[in-house]
């Protein structure tokens, strides 16, 4: 029985936390949590124990860890299984948010929501919330973005890789824009005040008349002249 939790995801001693990362996508595939629970709970707790050893806490941060090939769990005391994360209930939960809420209330929603609490759960069940939002009333776009920012699915990445055509569907269906995108990523951008763009145009207009005032000035003093 071994007590490394490299060995539980099949990488080198010395990898780093992207190789890491990769390892735990690729097993996740394999052991997720409604199909394999014991097995989800292995790879989660070598994932996390991997990324704390990086951190600098060597192998003394696996004291008290054991797995082998079934499961990796504390030795003491015994682990607490995660409540089965339920798709259907999560969706119909979001959808009764979506009613009142604005795109920000529910990225927020989101991530006050305690399914989310462990390392992995955004990972883990993207595809599953992807999949359930291509099958129901299609959600405001701005709502559509907080979902796809807050499980890391906006951005050209590792997470969005494998779900590509899944996101990029959801996007159209709920006809999402770059717009949308931005609102959520930069809440508090706003369009430029009076006092910067607006003010500037009022003087570049005040300048023209000054000077258009004082052609016709001098013009009337010519006219006028002896």
């Amino acid at each position: 029985m071994s007590t490394w939790p490299f060995d539980a995801l099949s990488i080198n001693d010395d990898a780093d936390e992207h190789t890491i990362k990769r390892a735990y996508a690729r097993l996740l595939k394999l052991h997720r949590p409604d199909d394999d629970p014991e097995g989800f709970q292995r790879i989660n707790d070598a994932y996390r124990l991997c990324l704390l050893q990086l951190d600098g806490g060597g192998r003394d941060a696996t004291k008290g860890f054991s797995f082998d090939a079934l499961a990796l769990h504390p030795a003491e005391p015994a682990p607490v299984a995660a409540p089965r994360f339920d798709i259907e209930t999560f969706v119909a939960a979001l959808l009764d948010v979506s009613r009142t809420a604005s795109g920000r209330e529910v990225l927020g929603w989101l991530q006050a929501h305690p399914a989310f609490y462990s390392i992995g759960a955004r990972e883990t069940f993207a595809y599953g919330i992807v999949d359930a939002l291509l099958r129901v009333p299609a959600l405001p776009p701005r709502h559509v973005a907080a979902i796809l920012h807050f499980l890391e699915l906006d951005t050209t990445g590792p997470a969005r890789a494998h779900l590509e055509p899944y996101v990029i569907a959801l996007e159209r269906y709920a006809q999402m824009t770059l717009e949308d995108a931005e609102a959520i990523r930069k809440p508090y951008s706003e369009a430029p005040s009076s006092s910067s763009s607006g003010g500037l145009g009022w003087s570049f207009g005040a300048a023209i008349w000054i000077v258009l005032l004082a052609m016709v000035s001098v013009a009337r003093c010519s006219v006028g002249g002896p």
